[in-house]
């Protein structure tokens, strides 16, 4: 277990400060990227529960300070739906979920929602899959935010290949790298993130994705540093592994005056034994650009 435990908090000094970035021009955003584990409610084995959770849900995230969220996992339809509806005050853009078509098919389970004028940008449905992954039409998506201030980000979601070959991961990270290049603006940000399944120890794997994105990724703030953590999150129970896979990756020419990461934990207690409101932690970025 403590193997774990310092293999996600050695690769990286954290140095975090609570001071607020004072300066004209700045803009500050809070985007959280959130495994919210909303299978498809048929899968009664898995004990997941995800129109029960789907309700709390909403309340969580309000009481935070967020302005962009990408769901990863929101498969189900009506627990989509109702974590939606119940995020629609406070959050009335939304976009996804990607790669949505009838067929016998799930969507990508990514979507999106926003404080601010969200527009989609494009989708794109991995070519290569394997395992249970191929159930679903896994991609990505893009979107762009317009800030009250005028400012544009454009911000890609995901949700990569979990089993296989690492060679199949490295051919989605191409496809949502030519997403991302095809609407590439001058002196706009583009952030890529979510659900990498890649863990920062494992070096080669985790390098690619970095250098494939062009991204720069960053330490985590505070004392839970994985966002898979079954030592501690009561819906994942059958072994000790801790990670972190989950990433917001800043990719823009021009660094940003400041980028914080944490890692959320979302809880209420939604039945006897369970109060964590997804098998993953949400990981928020604070971003002053």
């Amino acid at each position: 277990m403590l193997t774990f435990l310092f293999s996600c908090a050695i690769l990286f000094p954290v140095f975090c400060s609570n001071d607020t970035v004072q300066g004209k021009g700045h803009t500050e955003l809070h985007v959280l990227t959130y495994n919210v584990k909303f299978l498809p409610a048929i899968l009664l084995s898995q004990h997941h529960h995800p129109i029960i959770r789907a309700k709390y849900i909403p309340a969580a995230l309000i009481a935070d300070t967020v302005d962009v969220i990408i769901f990863e996992e929101a498969f189900d339809v009506t627990a989509r739906r109702r974590m939606i509806r119940g995020l629609r005050k406070q959050f009335p853009y939304v976009v996804g979920p990607a790669n949505k078509k009838a067929a016998f098919k799930y969507c990508s389970g990514v979507c999106m929602v926003s404080r601010y004028p969200m527009r989609e940008l494009g989708e794109v449905k991995y070519k290569e899959c394997v395992s249970y992954d191929c159930m679903a039409r896994k991609g990505g998506l893009l979107s762009e935010v317009t800030l009250p201030d005028g400012r544009k980000i454009q911000i890609a979601g995901t949700h990569i290949q979990a089993p296989g070959d690492d060679s199949i991961k490295i051919h989605q990270l191409y496809q949502l790298k030519a997403l991302m290049n095809e609407h590439k603006t001058a002196g706009v940000p583009q952030l890529a993130c979510g659900d990498f399944n890649t863990c920062r120890t494992d070096k080669p794997l985790y390098d690619t994705l970095i250098h494939i994105l062009g991204g720069v990724d960053g330490p985590i703030c505070g004392p839970q540093q994985c966002s898979s953590d079954h030592t501690s999150n009561d819906m994942e129970h059958y072994d000790q592994q801790q990670n972190l896979v989950d990433y917001l990756l800043y990719c823009h020419d021009q660094p940003p005056v400041l980028t914080e990461r944490r890692i959320i934990k979302y809880q209420h207690q939604w039945s006897k034994k369970h109060k964590d409101l997804s098998d993953h932690y949400g990981v928020k970025l604070k971003l002053v650009f």
